[in-house]
């Protein structure tokens, strides 16, 4: 309770504070601009038709330097889209190599699989070979003993 009413003082004073700093610098401008405009009200006229037209000027000046830029830059643009073009092209062709590249490479893994299967199979054959010959022998053996 007591916070609040210490904050609440506060806001009060910088409220206050704030109302009469806005309104004496508000008095100041409306004299200095009313005296500004009495002063001005005869030559008004003619330095508004003389703004007017250089800024017109101004603007036209730019225009007309846009549009020499624009003239300019069209071959350039043109170019450059023509390189972007010639570039895809290229793109293309290295993509297409790429692809190649890739299916041959797929290709080599394909039958390196192969082999190993086909290497793998034979060493099985192999064991298998080796198992018949050992049972064999060792039953012959066996057999023999007897």
């Amino acid at each position: 309770m007591f916070v609040w009413t210490i904050s609440k003082s506060i806001l009060n004073l910088l409220y206050s504070t704030s109302t009469t700093t806005t309104t004496t610098t508000t008095t100041t401008t409306t004299t200095t601009t009313t005296s500004t405009i009495t002063t001005s009200s005869t030559t008004a006229t003619t330095t508004t038709t003389l703004t007017t037209t250089i800024l017109l000027l101004r603007l036209l000046r730019l225009l007309l330097l846009r549009l020499l830029l624009l003239l300019l830059l069209l071959p350039l643009l043109l170019l450059l889209l023509l390189l972007l073009l010639r570039l895809l092209l290229l793109l293309l062709r290295l993509l297409r190599l790429l692809l190649l590249l890739l299916l041959l490479l797929l290709l080599l893994l394909l039958l390196l699989l192969l082999l190993l299967q086909l290497l793998l199979l034979l060493l099985l054959l192999l064991l298998l070979l080796l198992l018949l010959l050992l049972l064999h022998h060792h039953h012959h053996h066996h057999h023999h003993s007897q």
